[in-house]
């Protein structure tokens, strides 16, 4: 979900999701293997040809159970 909420006065743009969950949660284990980038499997599709990625690893993100693969974009 994305928009603005909030009081008339007072209104913040924002986003909301299991996506954006995910993402923050990426965004910190980026300082424990010492990169800038990671990505989900979702994302590496997406992204089809345009990057290549080298996979790092699987873990359990805080809220999931299953474990999810990351991947970096490979220098």
């Amino acid at each position: 979900m994305i928009g603005a909420i909030g009081a008339k006065d007072r209104l913040v743009f924002t986003v909301h999701g299991d996506s954006v969950n995910i993402a923050a949660r990426l965004e910190q284990l980026n300082k424990e293997y010492g990169i800038y980038i990671l990505a989900i499997e979702n994302t590496v599709a997406a992204c089809g040809d345009e990057f290549t990625f080298e996979q790092m690893g699987e873990v359990t993100v805080r809220g999931r159970q299953a474990k999810t693969k990351i991947y970096t974009v490979k220098s």
